[in-house]
């Protein structure tokens, strides 16, 4: 098995390629990145990360819109990462140790103990924001398919498509709305996931609240959902799936309350 210690690592490949049974121990909160010239596939094989890191990168930021990545990850592990990364959507902050682009399927894969080096911000509104540590986070206008595994923390962005099959996740925090096309969350049977916490756009910073776009099919189990808005147009919950509280502003509803609430 391959050993490497460094601050940074740099892959840009230009034709399709695995890297297997390498273990990278991170210094310096530099990046580790793993992009392709025209998105030729990377597959990552029996990888584990750990140490001390600005961000994993499942591609790179090439511009706002450009997410032309193909990513395979197969047992890979991100343990215990301390990270320094900060992004923002709608008013919340994320420091997310793997930030995933274009396409990427995960299998088998094990992400957990992402702790971050910063903790609170104070945005433009002069409102203090918790900084929330996540292991990996789907990025805007790209795609994951995640096959079993563990997860502690896990973030989509607002205009993200994910689907999970059969994972184990402590908290999901899930962006995605009806503010774009591209953007759901499917949650299928034999997924485990102790909490929900919406994060799509609300008052008081937009306009409008916007519907979380998520289904939780048969099968599943979810602890409990806590909502921005109580518009749930787009939540679907499944009958035959199990889920508990579910939560707005402190508030607690039934899905049916919700629904009926709404006119649905």
């Amino acid at each position: 098995r391959e050993y490497i210690s460094a601050s940074s690592v740099y892959h840009n490949i230009t034709e399709d390629t695995t890297l297997s049974d390498i273990t990278y121990d991170m210094s310096g909160h530099g990046a580790l990145q793993f992009a392709s010239e025209d998105g030729q596939t990377m597959t990552l094989d029996n990888i584990y990360i750990t140490g001390d890191i600005w961000t994993i990168e499942l591609g790179e930021y090439r511009g706002s819109s450009y997410v032309n990545y193909n990513n395979v990850l197969n047992n890979v592990v991100f343990k215990d990462l301390y990270t320094t990364s900060i992004i923002e959507c709608h008013e919340w902050y994320f420091s997310p140790a793997c930030i995933a682009y274009g396409n990427t399927v995960l299998t088998n894969s094990t992400m957990t103990g992402a702790r971050s080096s910063n903790t609170k911000i104070t945005d433009k509104h002069g409102i203090e924001h918790d900084i929330i540590p996540v292991d990996i986070g789907v990025r805007n206008e790209s795609d994951a398919i995640i096959n079993g595994g563990l997860f502690e923390n896990l973030f989509a962005w607002t205009h993200a498509v994910v689907d999970i099959y059969g994972a184990t996740i402590g908290t999901l925090y899930c962006g995605t709305c009806d503010s774009t096309k591209h953007s759901w969350m499917t949650i299928h049977s034999g997924t485990k996931i102790d909490r929900i916490i919406n994060c799509e756009p609300r008052c008081p910073y937009g306009g409008k609240e916007y519907s979380t776009t998520m289904t939780i099919k048969s099968g599943a189990i979810v602890g409990s959902i806590q909502l921005v808005s109580t518009d749930v147009e787009f939540l679907i919950i499944e009958e035959g799936a199990q889920v508990g509280k579910i939560t707005c502003e402190g508030v607690e509803y039934t899905y049916e309350e919700l629904r009926s609430a709404m006119g649905l």
